[in-house]
């Protein structure tokens, strides 16, 4: 029986608690996968674009609604004008302390987004959503 892939995990989030409660998590559940942590989109999406134009590698990140200067939805915006190429790898979830169900109903509606989490990440929602390489 073949290993499912790791994807790697990139963060996209102005808090660093939630930070590093999302690195833990990964790294306690999913050993040995790739983390990225980005306090600002910006930077998140020079490096998407540069780290996975070419080599195919699927990817998660995790992605916050309520930040500064560029939101969770303009970043959105963002992803979606990257490359074919590397939207096909990408897997986008929204991890948010937010409980609004326009935000909810918004998230839904976006083809980018694959899933809707209320922060914190945790075990279970982690097995929920990646049942083949959480470890039990």
């Amino acid at each position: 029986m073949t290993q499912p892939t790791i994807p790697d995990f990139i963060v996209i989030d102005d808090d660093n608690v939630n930070n590093l409660i999302c690195t833990k998590m990964l790294q306690l559940l999913i050993p040995g996968c790739t983390i990225e942590v980005f306090t600002q989109p910006m930077p998140a999406l020079q490096h998407i674009a540069t780290r996975y134009a070419h080599d195919g590698k699927n990817f998660v990140v995790f992605l916050d609604i309520d930040m500064p200067v560029t939101n969770g939805w303009e970043t959105l915006t963002d992803l979606a004008n990257l490359p074919q190429q590397v939207q096909q790898q990408m897997k986008v979830i929204v991890l948010t302390s937010s409980d609004d169900d326009d935000d909810r109903n918004r998230a839904e509606k976006s083809p980018m987004v694959t899933a809707f989490i209320s922060k914190p990440l945790s075990q279970a929602k982690l097995k929920e959503h990646f049942p083949d390489i959480v470890l039990s």
